[in-house]
């Protein structure tokens, strides 16, 4: 089911992309290259509207790096309270945000999704025609309040998993979890292949749980 949803997301992220990426570009055409200076609705140009297009690309390559770092990262194994062997998803991140640079990125990263997150609410909108005296400001400022939750809050998290990840516990953690690995994977390779199967039973399978 997961992976349906996963694939679902990634369709609508890539429509997203090419309806922005194809406005865009129509836009530019019926201007004939000129650029407006002032926006109908709100006056001047905000710096959030003027950079939407590139931080839209930024956010690609960050989800990019996301996913590189986390789904497809370094890849840990513990045994949890049921004691199925599964992938210790806690160690993949802490060991993530204990690296300053990338800590420091997704803080920067953070800051450029809300900046587009405000301004996407209120142009979509917008571009639902729901434009009015009355409810506009009212949507402009629960866009603001939303996007600054969303990117405060992840950035937050960014910051105290960097401070987490580098104290003396967690690194002792960290070192212990990676001693055990070779077990886990070898215990979770035995569970994969343990299967039997007795008549009128069917196949049975066979599951380890490891003194932790």
């Amino acid at each position: 089911m997961i992976y349906l949803v996963e694939l679902v997301l990634v369709g609508a992220f890539a429509l997203h992309i090419f309806l922005a990426v194809t406005l865009k570009i129509e836009n530019k055409k019926a201007r004939g290259g000129i650029e407006y200076e002032v926006n109908a609705r709100k006056g001047k140009k905000t710096f959030a509207t003027f950079t939407m297009i590139w931080s839209g690309l930024f956010i690609v390559a960050f989800l990019v790096q996301h996913l590189m770092m986390l789904k497809f990262g370094e890849h840990y194994l513990y045994v949890n309270d049921k004691g199925e062997i599964i992938r210790d998803m806690w160690l993949t991140t802490i060991q993530m945000f204990a690296n300053p640079g990338w800590a420091a990125f997704y803080v920067i990263s953070m800051f450029v999704i809300g900046m587009h997150l405000f301004h996407a609410i209120s142009s979509a909108f917008q571009t639902m025609g729901i434009a009015h005296q009355k409810w506009t400001p009212i949507i402009d400022i629960a866009g603001i309040v939303y996007s600054v939750v969303i990117a405060l809050g992840f950035g937050i998290t960014a910051v105290a998993s960097y401070y987490l990840a580098n104290q003396p516990e967690t690194q002792a953690l960290i070192e212990k979890s990676r001693s055990l690995q070779p077990q886990y994977e070898q215990q979770k390779a035995n569970a994969d292949k343990a299967a039997f199967v007795i008549p009128s039973v069917g196949e049975v399978q066979v599951s380890f749980n490891i003194e932790k």
